[in-house]
């Protein structure tokens, strides 16, 4: 089918916490940012600069709720309307918060086996929660009308060639969220088909940038991806 429009649809991992520089598993855990944090908060507003975003969302977790509102006065120099969804928060993990990964990694014998304690939320509704929020961007979208066309330098800059089939983006969407959750969004991805670069399962770089150039036909329904950048931290590479 044809397509018919296409946004661009960003997700930005939220800066340094002190429980990421030790270590600790945060999940559902309402941890602020570290001053380290916020440093690359500033660093990632000022690589957004030559952005333009329509539609502005986050995580109702405040690491990373405080890391889109930050970046935004830096690369727009205003306070910007953001919408916060519980739907893309981290992974829950239930009694497993506030532990140390390492050490409680070591008692078990994989990874998989560790995350299947019955406290913590199930990969499946993990990943049901996070595609439930794609499709309804993607519904916004396609209702929301616009005749002009967004200038984008991640897009303009991406290191992957462009899918020239999907017409130039429209709108563009940020998001503010966690690592887990946009592990989610590329394994999902992955799953129907969708090139992804690299490796699906590396943990993204605090503040690290992801985006995808998404395609809607003529129904309003997501038909085809690009993918711009993933896990891109340019912007940091020089904070010790």
């Amino acid at each position: 089918m044809a397509v018919a429009k296409s946004f661009l649809f960003t997700l930005v991992r939220h800066g340094e916490t002190l429980s990421n520089r030790d270590g600790i598993i945060q999940g559902h855990s309402d941890i602020p940012l570290s001053t380290k944090g916020i440093d690359q908060c500033h660093l990632l507003g000022t690589r957004l600069t030559s952005e333009t975003f329509t539609q502005v969302y986050s995580s109702d977790l405040s690491r990373a709720y405080q890391t889109i509102d930050l970046a935004l006065k830096v690369c727009v120099g205003r306070e910007v309307s953001v919408t916060t969804d519980i739907r893309i928060r981290e992974r829950f993990f239930g009694d497993l918060e506030g532990q140390y990964i390492a050490k409680y990694l070591e008692t078990m014998k994989t990874k998989e086996a560790a995350y299947s304690h019955p406290t913590v939320e199930t990969i499946e509704d993990f990943t049901e929660r996070t595609v439930e929020f794609f499709h309804e961007i993607c519904s916004k979208m396609a209702d929301t009308s616009s005749s002009n066309t967004i200038n984008s330098e991640l897009l303009s800059k991406s290191p992957h060639p462009h899918n020239t089939s999907i017409p130039a983006p429209s709108q563009h969407v940020l998001v503010g969220t966690h690592g887990g959750t946009i592990r989610m969004f590329l394994k999902y991805f992955d799953r129907l088909g969708y090139k992804i670069p690299g490796e699906l399962l590396i943990a993204t770089p605090n503040t690290g940038i992801t985006s995808f150039l998404v395609a809607l036909d003529e129904q309003g329904r997501f038909s085809d991806l690009h993918c711009v950048c993933v896990h891109d931290d340019q912007h940091i590479t020089d904070i010790v």
